[in-house]
């Protein structure tokens, strides 16, 4: 048996032999679990809070009984009753309810006060009108527009999916087009219906870094620039229906002008190579630390600045934004119909539309519920339209979109999407 050369003869370790065996390292938990029981309670609380306060928005601009009210000398009064007669139309009659405290000074006809709208009965200076109640407006809605309106809402959900996939192009992150489509409709899911404090780009990009793991900070990149594509179209379409609205809403054009402007000229100043070397963003970055934050803020500025250079690219996803557009306008007009709407023009639909998906883009609430329904019936009522009417179009304008959200869902259920739901949940949970 031949010996071994000395180089080969390792000794064994007198701290190995006989050493007790490490036990096998916990399996690691959630973060959740990681936090203290008052943290957790904490955050739980605050999210009760948050959808607390949600429902009381919604059911201050939601009239749950039909109301007329009056303003005589400076002071708006309000009772509850009920309508007689068809509820858009110039006059009506009212049988207010039997504990109200006060009587409209109105005409009667066997004990019904005879309502119009902008008239004053006895001489004095007094405006009249009248809301219905949820339930009156939703009894008249017809059927057949939900359905089109639904369809305009599949349609905008594929255009979006669309503008991302050239932007994941763009981003040197090939993905095939049905598996954008799955992202996307995770993304809608995760925003519409999951309750959290998180959106659902974030758990797009946690999902897409997943998907390119080579790119994996160009790939979550493309989510925000998506949305940021998303919500420059509506400001410029913001701005086009200030200035088609006329003096109605003379007092928006320029504070969504000069935000519009201020967008454009900070978006050339960060991808402009000239005015960056001139205001110093070369140097600044060579000050970065050179730890994991540094290398992180410098991949994401190399991602943002190569959409600079994909220009045919971009153009496309700003025209699919416009067009997604279209399709939101069009769900309102069609959910506007189908609500016996005979009043505004599709051009002031643009405006209602534009404008109030511009300023419900603030994230004060899941969804916009509740400052939506009540910027819409503000500005259903600025076009001399009902703003029940304007409420009750946005309330089912967000619970189609919640339906779609639901179907998005479906993309869970299968089988590669076990690992994908952990992630995405412990993102919506942080």
């Amino acid at each position: 048996m031949p010996i071994p050369p000395p180089s080969d003869l390792r000794p064994a370790d007198p701290a190995v032999i006989g050493a007790p065996q490490a036990p096998p390292s916990p399996p690691q938990r959630a973060p959740d679990a990681l936090q203290p029981p008052s943290r957790r309670w904490g955050k739980l609380a605050l999210r009760l809070l948050l959808l607390a306060l949600i429902f009381y928005l919604v059911a201050r601009v939601l009239p749950l009984s039909d109301q007329l009210s009056w303003q005589v000398d400076g002071k708006q009064h309000t009772i509850e009753g009920e309508i007689q007669g068809d509820w858009k139309a110039m006059q009506v009659g009212f049988v207010p309810a039997p504990d109200a405290k006060q009587l409209p000074p109105l005409p009667q006809v066997d004990g019904v006060f005879q309502a119009q709208r902008s008239k004053d009965s006895s001489g004095a200076a007094s405006t009249f009108e009248w809301r219905p109640s949820l339930k009156r407006v939703f009894r008249g809605l017809e059927r057949s527009g939900l359905a089109l309106a639904l369809g305009c809402i599949v349609a905008s959900v594929l255009v979006t999916s669309a503008r991302w996939w050239t932007l994941l192009r763009a981003a040197d992150c090939p993905t095939p087009w049905f598996q954008a489509l799955r992202l996307t409709a995770l993304g809608f899911f995760f925003n519409l219906v999951v309750p959290g404090l998180t959106g659902g780009d974030w758990v797009k990009a946690v999902l897409a870094a997943r998907e390119h793991p080579e790119r994996r900070t160009a790939a979550a990149v493309s989510v925000f620039v998506d949305r940021i594509i998303g919500l420059g179209a509506l400001l410029v379409l913001g701005c086009i229906a200030a200035l088609m609205a006329g003096e109605r809403l003379a007092s928006l054009r320029l504070p969504l002008a000069g935000l519009l402007v201020a967008a454009g000229l900070c978006t050339f100043a960060y991808c402009s190579q000239t005015l960056r070397r001139r205001l110093g963003v070369d140097r600044l970055q060579g000050r970065l630390p050179l730890g994991k934050v540094g290398a992180l803020l410098r991949q994401i500025d190399s991602a943002v600045l190569l959409y600079s250079k994909r220009k045919p690219q971009v153009t496309w996803a700003v025209l699919l934004s416009f067009v997604n557009h279209f399709f939101v306008v069009a769900t309102f007009v069609i959910l506007g119909h189908a609500f016996g709407e005979d009043i505004l023009r599709t051009a002031q639909y643009v405006v209602i539309v534009s404008i109030g998906n511009t300023a419900s883009a603030v994230p004060l609430a899941p969804g916009g519920w509740g400052v939506g329904e009540y910027i819409f019936g503000s500005l259903f009522d600025l076009f001399d339209a009902s703003s029940s009417l304007g409420i009750a179009v946005s309330v089912t304008y967000r619970i189609l979109l919640l339906c779609t959200g639901l179907f998005c869902g479906l993309f869970l259920l299968a089988p590669n999407a076990r690992s994908e739901w952990r992630a995405a949940s412990q993102v919506s949970r942080t």
